[in-house]
């Protein structure tokens, strides 16, 4: 795995939600090799 990360034969998704941020690092074959989320909130401050 270690080298088909360092050739750069890996393609990463990044999904941003309403509610979790997801990521999926997958291979030339389309197999996963790693994947991860991270929950947050979107927030309304100061007119922002």
């Amino acid at each position: 795995m270690k080298e088909v990360i360092e050739s750069g034969k890996t393609a990463l998704g990044i999904e941003f939600g309403s509610t979790r941020i997801k990521a999926v690092l997958v291979d030339e074959k389309g197999a996963c090799l790693a994947s991860g989320s991270h929950g947050w909130e979107n927030q309304y401050e100061n007119g922002i």
